[in-house]
This record gives C-alpha cells, sequence and structure tokens, in this order.
C-alpha cells in the first residue's frame, strides 16, 4: 500500500501538472509511480525525459532493454518495476524460461541469446560490484556498440533510480493489480 497519497492531476502545484501532462503525452497514461513523483514536478519531468530516451529512442533492441531493466528490479527488490516489465520483456522476446531465472535469481538457461546472457551479467556486475570487469565491457560493446554501452549503464542507473524511489513510497503495483515479483 502506498505509504502517500497518490494525486491526482488537479491536486498538483503547476509544475507537477506541467510533467503530469508531458509524461502522458509521451506516454499515453500515467503510472502510479509517475503520480507519485509528480509531487516533485521539476524533478519528475526531467527524470521522464531522460525514461523516455532510454526505453523509446536510444539504439538498444528491445529485448536488451527490458532484460536490464528486469535484471535490474530482481536486484533492487523494486516490485512495481518487474511487475510492470516482465511481461514487457515476454512481448519483447526474452523467454519465459529466462524471466523466471532472473527472478529466482538462477543461472541463465541456454535459451536466452548470447546478447541476453551478456546484458544479464553486465547488468549484475554492475549492481553488484559497482564495476564491470575488461572482458565482459568488450562482449557487451560488441552486441550494442560504445553508444548502446552508454546507454545501458545509464538505463541500469535510471532503474535504481525509479525502483528504489517507488519503493520508498510503497508503491508495488498498479491499483488492482498484484505484485509479481516472489521473494
Amino acid at each position: 500500500m502506498p505509504r502517500i497519497q497518490i494525486p491526482e492531476r488537479k491536486d498538483l502545484s503547476k509544475e507537477g501538472q506541467a510533467a503530469w501532462d508531458s509524461y502522458l503525452a509521451s506516454r499515453g497514461k500515467m503510472a502510479t509511480n509517475f503520480k507519485a513523483f509528480a509531487y516533485s514536478g521539476v524533478l519528475m519531468e526531467r527524470l521522464a525525459d531522460l525514461g523516455a530516451y532510454l526505453r523509446f529512442q536510444g539504439p538498444l533492441p528491445q529485448d536488451l532493454r527490458e532484460t536490464a531493466i528486469i535484471v535490474t528490479a530482481r536486484h533492487m527488490d523494486a516490485h512495481f518495476v518487474w511487475t510492470a516489465h516482465a511481461p514487457a520483456a515476454k512481448r519483447e522476446g526474452v523467454k519465459e524460461e529466462v524471466i523466471s531465472a532472473i527472478q529466482r535469481r538462477r543461472t541463465i538457461p541456454e535459451s536466452a541469446t548470447g546478447a541476453q546472457k551478456a546484458v544479464v551479467r553486465f547488468a549484475q556486475s554492475l549492481l553488484t560490484k559497482h564495476d564491470v570487469e575488461d572482458g565482459l565491457f568488450e562482449e557487451v560493446k560488441g552486441y550494442v556498440g560504445v553508444q548502446g554501452l552508454i546507454d545501458l549503464s545509464m538505463l541500469i542507473g535510471y532503474y535504481v533510480t525509479v525502483g528504489l524511489t517507488s519503493n520508498a513510497l510503497g508503491i508495488q503495483a498498479e491499483p488492482g493489480s498484484k505484485p509479481t515479483l516472489d521473494g
């Protein structure tokens, strides 16, 4: 249950309303966590702009984006992010057994693509060691290029921010949905 009241647009400052409108225009609907983030309108708008680029405009293939997002959600125990993005990962071609392995913190099955496996290892290393080894860096660069590697690193950091803030606010899923991230 959220720790704060989730606002409606009318409850927000001018900056919050502007951020709400910008987010809605770019995505078509308001996510509950971003409704709450709109209490800090300027911050939310800047965060949403970064998210729009990372999710919809950058060079990363969608399956690799969603793979990195769910690895980050799992690592941060970010229920809202997991619940929103595990189905998106499946829609983008990440196999169910790969999603399940990430959720259960198991070895990634051979059915994952080489790029997906590399992205999982990259995200896990960045999240646990706060760095990646040179060989892994080069492997991921071979799949996504330099710009893709930078975008991937930023994507992971972005979802750490979104996940932790959602967790702090007690927002685990959209109203009427249950969190799907198990233990």
